[in-house]
C-alpha cells in the first residue's frame, strides 16, 4: 500500500499476527513478506479503528497467518507469466522479437498436529505445525529498440592544432 490518509508510506503500519513489522530502517515496507499462500487473513484499516491499532498516523495492514490444525492437510501452487500469454509491447511492433519472460512463483503449504502416538499429544489437540515454502524463478529479457541522434558536428573529426610554426 502506497499510502493511506494522505500520509507517506513510511507512516503506515503493518501488524503480522499482532506483532509489528515494520521496516524501520528502510522505506517504510514490510519487514518479513510471508508467502501470499500462507496468510490466511488480511485488512487493510484506513480510518476511524478503534484504539487497539492506533499505533500510525497512516494506514493500518494487518495479517493473519495460516496454522495446522487437528488433521494434517497440504497444498501446491504455482503462479506462471510467461511472454506466451502476454499481449505485444505497444514499443515492440509485431516484426521484431517479442522480449523473453518466464516469471515463476511457486511452494506449497503443510499443517497438522504434532504427535508422538501414545506419548504426546495422542488426542492430536495440543500442539500443531504448519510449514510454508515459497521459490521464485524470474527471466526478464529486454530488447533494446531505441535510436539515438548523434549531431554532424560531434560525427566529423576537429581538425587539430599543431605546434609546429608557419614557415
Amino acid at each position: 500500500m502506497s499510502n493511506s490518509t494522505g500520509c507517506a508510506k513510511n507512516h503506515n503500519i503493518y501488524l503480522l499476527d499482532g506483532g509489528e513489522d515494520d521496516d524501520r530502517g528502510g522505506a517504510g515496507g514490510m519487514s518479513i513478506a510471508p508467502s501470499s499462500d500462507a496468510i490466511a487473513e488480511f485488512r487493510a484499516l484506513t480510518s476511524n479503528y478503534s484504539a487497539d491499532y492506533g499505533l500510525s498516523s497512516g494506514g493500518t495492514m494487518t495479517l493473519v497467518l495460516k496454522q495446522g490444525s487437528s488433521t494434517l492437510h497440504a497444498s501446491a501452487w504455482e503462479f506462471n507469466r510467461n511472454d506466451a500469454f502476454d499481449a505485444r509491447n505497444f514499443f515492440n511492433p509485431a516484426p521484431a522479437k517479442v522480449a523473453k519472460l518466464r516469471q515463476n512463483v511457486f511452494g506449497f503449504n503443510v499443517g497438522g498436529p504434532v504427535t508422538f502416538g501414545k506419548l504426546y499429544n495422542p488426542e492430536k489437540k495440543k500442539t500443531f505445525f504448519f510449514y510454508n515454502m515459497e521459490w521464485r524463478r524470474y527471466i526478464n529479457g529486454g530488447l533494446t529498440t531505441s535510436t539515438s541522434l548523434i549531431p554532424l558536428f560531434i560525427r566529423t573529426p576537429l581538425a587539430m592544432p599543431t605546434s609546429e610554426a608557419p614557415s
